[in-house]
């Protein structure tokens, strides 16, 4: 069975993201040309529900892009984007009441809504897709990704570059958080066939060079 390069599954997540991003810029665009009003009810649901497809679209299909690249370890596909979906229809409904209350920009909210979601969804790609140890190099990818994007998120609160972050942030966001994956796989892999040290107990390795 053939592993394609690493690369591939970065370029198959920020082309997902691609895809949930583009989704973003459609209703936005639809959105733009219904209602010029941007404190109109509906133009804010509407953001709001851009984001949650947005990111929707660019999971699920991050996902299906990331099983075609890389069959030997996201065996599980079916069962984590079932999911993912459901995951991601909590995160939205959680974050609902907060849009609504008002309290925070709309597009500060829906950044840190992103960041959440692609990392909760990488998350459940480890635990459904992945097997071994590098579930839990997946795991602590994801949170140190996450966690990097929203202190990012956060230093661009006032620039003007805010408005295009918040809409390429789906597949940066992913690519780094695939970036991540891979790197720190390599990391442990190497640690590994250097010590022969199993500390996270592997029983396969999934990262082929």
């Amino acid at each position: 069975m053939i592993t394609l390069h690493p690369f591939s599954r970065i370029f198959a997540s920020i082309f997902g993201g691609f895809i949930g991003s583009g989704s973003m810029a459609s209703l936005f665009v639809l959105n733009q040309y219904i209602y010029d009003n941007p404190n109109n009810f509906v133009t804010e649901f509407l953001l709001i529900f851009m984001i949650f497809i947005g990111s929707l679209i660019a999971n699920l299909f991050t996902g299906l892009f990331l099983r075609m690249v890389y069959v030997e370890k996201y065996q599980r596909m079916s069962d984590a984007l079932l999911h993912t979906f459901v995951l991601n229809l909590f995160i939205f409904l959680l974050f609902f009441p907060v849009y609504s209350a008002n309290i925070f920009p709309i597009i500060s909210l829906g950044m840190a809504h992103i960041i959440l979601s692609t990392m909760a969804t990488n998350i459940i790609y480890e635990l459904f897709a992945g097997e071994g140890s590098y579930i839990i190099t997946g795991i602590y990818a994801s949170f140190m990704t996450g966690i990097i994007l929203l202190f990012t998120s956060l230093l661009l609160q006032d620039s003007n570059f805010m408005s295009v972050f918040g809409f390429i942030l789906l597949p940066f966001a992913w690519g780094v958080m695939t970036c991540s994956n891979i790197c720190i796989e390599f990391l442990y892999t190497l640690y590994f066939t250097k010590y022969k040290s199993a500390i996270l107990d592997p029983k396969k390795h999934f990262l082929s060079f």
